[in-house]
């Protein structure tokens, strides 16, 4: 598989090398997991989760033109996603929004958050998986119903996935959900409201492009596995243009 890889990045360099670079050297984000921590496509979740009794600990940078704190500061995110039970995933993530020139307050800024997927059922023959997650819900707690300004990433989704055979073109992985502020409304900032969807497609073992509309615009990417489970690497554009990226690293527990 290794070698086929280098064959690959031999014949297309020009193309490749330059975004394995990027995700490799710059900031990345992860696992099958999204550059905001829990799996799914690049800022969208889909229905899949992380396998019962492993981890995924990654990191993931947004273009400052997409951060939350925009468009003077770009978003970094630190996280680690487990699969719990066969059902269940959790995430705790630290984001920072690091200052160009390293001054002012937003450049200090640290938001914690933890979020959560509770998948339905599998995917079946006929039947899409489902699943309902939840961002940043904890951080209610400890706020009045007034001063949620520094929760910035709540909301809260229900997402349906299915693989589907495009007949010459192989099969197929697409996800539609919708995202609500329901829980808290008047929060410092929701990470999406509205309906999402996403497409991806498995390119041999080891890369998979991925489409997505994620309430607000069109992101493109590309995710590399070259160790299978082990290592995923993403390079993204966000809005189409704007080029962001992860990395993460799985591990059983």
């Amino acid at each position: 598989m290794v070698k086929q890889f280098l064959v690959l990045l031999k014949k297309r360099g020009k193309i490749i090398l330059p975004l394995f670079l990027f995700i490799v050297i710059i900031q990345p984000v992860i696992g099958s997991t999204s550059i905001t921590g829990i799996t799914g496509l690049i800022n969208t979740p889909t229905a899949k989760i992380i396998p019962d009794g492993k981890a995924s600990f990654g990191m993931g940078y947004t273009d400052k033109k997409y951060s939350i704190h925009g468009p003077e500061h770009a978003q970094l995110a630190y996280y680690v996603t487990i699969g719990y039970l066969p059902f269940l995933e959790g995430s705790l993530r630290i984001t920072t929004f690091p200052s160009k020139e390293g001054q002012g307050a937003t450049g200090s800024v640290k938001d914690r958050m933890a979020s959560v997927k509770f998948r339905i059922n599998k995917e079946s023959r006929y039947i899409p998986a489902f699943l309902v997650g939840f961002h940043d819900v904890l951080g209610i707690y400890g706020h009045e119903d007034d001063h949620l300004e520094s929760v910035f990433f709540n909301t809260s989704y229900a997402v349906a996935s299915k693989s589907l055979p495009l007949w010459i073109l192989g099969s197929w992985d697409f996800h539609i959900g919708y995202a609500s502020e329901i829980l808290i409304k008047n929060a410092g900032g929701h990470s999406m409201v509205g309906f999402f969807s996403g497409v991806e497609k498995h390119i041999k073992e080891y890369i998979t492009f991925m489409g997505e509309y994620d309430t607000k615009r069109y992101n493109f990417g590309i995710r590399f596995t070259p160790f299978r489970d082990w290592l995923v690497m993403d390079v993204v554009f966000l809005g189409a243009k704007k080029i962001s990226g992860g990395l993460s690293v799985s591990v059983n527990l």
